[in-house]
């Protein structure tokens, strides 16, 4: 549900200088002329990579602001998020990053600083859930198996895009072997799969656009379990249109599920990335979610 709020006082941006390889001085500019023009009181926060979350929470601490902005891609929404979860602040997104996933599946307008500046001034805003993966917060998604894979590689580059993400992930595809995998969905259904990837999701789609969960709702109080359960090569052009098409859900080597909590194991352990970071490889991935805890501002009709 989406709900009003009064114009807010006090914004505070937490700008990330080096996400989606732009400069980010012209943003800087415009949003301070943006603020002068609103009579918005304002600190803009550039990240450094350094104690930047005790940075932020001393700000807020001392500033006080009505709503903090992420300003960037979807690890520094993540970090801003997990500042202000369960908290009055609410975020805004100004979505510069490479994949902006949460950004997109929230309809807050792409490649368009004053659109999304703009939605500061009159804020609808809808509270959101947000997840827990071994200890470690999260507002989207995260997976392991294939797609960690190549979040990994695509990480560790220094290109971005969606053809530097297609690139591994052909790479990774010709060599990439499936796995069995242990799962407990709410501490009572038990199985085992064979699966190419898992992935967790409260939302639709993957920074790249593509479709992995549908049906998702970020409001709901569950999130989506997604296996892709092994699969013949052959097979693989029907499943990737499935995906593309929204469909996936359609595909015999998908299952998907709704859950609270899900515990899955691996007994050689597999890398885990949650919101585009790489957490590192583990044997048991534990996932749960929290219900209504983020308000996040939304267009209205989203």
């Amino acid at each position: 549900m989406i709900e009003k709020s009064l114009p807010p006082d006090k914004v505070l941006f937490v700008l990330n200088p080096v996400s989606g390889g732009r400069d980010k001085e012209n943003v800087v500019a415009y949003i301070d002329t943006f603020c002068r023009e609103h009579h918005l009181r304002h600190k803009i926060y550039k990240t450094t990579g350094e104690n930047d979350e005790s940075h932020i929470r001393m700000i807020l601490s001392e500033f006080s602001p009505e709503i903090m902005v992420a300003v960037g891609g979807d690890g520094t929404v993540n970090q801003c998020a997990s500042i202000v979860t369960n908290t009055s602040c609410i975020l805004g997104i100004i979505p510069l990053g490479s994949g902006n996933g949460l950004s997109k599946d929230l309809n807050i307008p792409q490649n368009d600083t004053e659109a999304a500046l703009s939605l500061l001034l009159k804020p609808s805003f809808k509270s959101i859930d947000t997840l827990i993966a071994n200890g470690h917060f999260f507002v989207h998604l995260c997976d392991i198996g294939f797609n960690a894979t190549i979040v990994r590689s695509y990480s560790m580059s220094n290109r971005r895009g969606l053809l530097t993400y297609a690139y591994y992930m052909v790479r990774h595809f010709i060599s990439y072997k499936s796995s069995r995998y242990y799962i407990t969905v709410d501490d009572a259904k038990r199985f085992k799969v064979r699966a190419f990837m898992i992935t967790a999701a409260n939302s639709n789609r993957f920074g790249s656009n593509i479709t992995i969960n549908p049906n998702g709702k970020e409001d709901d109080g569950i999130f989506e379990l997604i296996i892709i359960k092994a699969f013949p090569y052959k097979e693989l052009p029907k499943l990737m249109w499935q995906i593309f098409w929204k469909k996936i859900h359609f595909s015999p080597y998908s299952r998907i599920l709704s859950a609270r909590k899900v515990s899955i194991i691996h007994k050689r352990g597999k890398t885990l990335q949650v919101d585009g970071e790489i957490l590192g490889r583990f044997k048991r991935v534990n996932i749960e979610i929290i219900p209504s805890s983020l308000k996040v501002i939304v267009p209205l009709g989203k």
